[in-house]
């Protein structure tokens, strides 16, 4: 389930620049949905495959391509 959330959170930022947190748990049918949708955000930006951004406490955050944005996980070991 998170590679599959991975999968689709890297197809939303290859349609858009930025897309908000609040707008990948707006399709989570489930208190699950949610937590994988956390836990793949979370993998993302730990191999900078994406960066999280928040302007202000409480803000949205926003999620863009990070500085190993298209690098896969195997390039990035070497």
């Amino acid at each position: 389930r998170i590679r599959d959330k991975i999968r689709w959170i890297l197809d939303q930022l290859e349609k858009h620049d930025s897309v908000s947190f609040d707008s990948l748990l707006s399709s989570a049918a489930s208190r699950l949905d949610i937590v994988v949708s956390f836990l793949a955000v979370l993998e993302l930006v730990k191999g900078r495959q994406i960066a999280a951004t928040q302007a202000e406490p409480f803000a949205d955050i926003e999620l863009t391509r990070g500085s190993n944005w298209g690098v896969s996980p195997l390039e990035r070991e070497v």
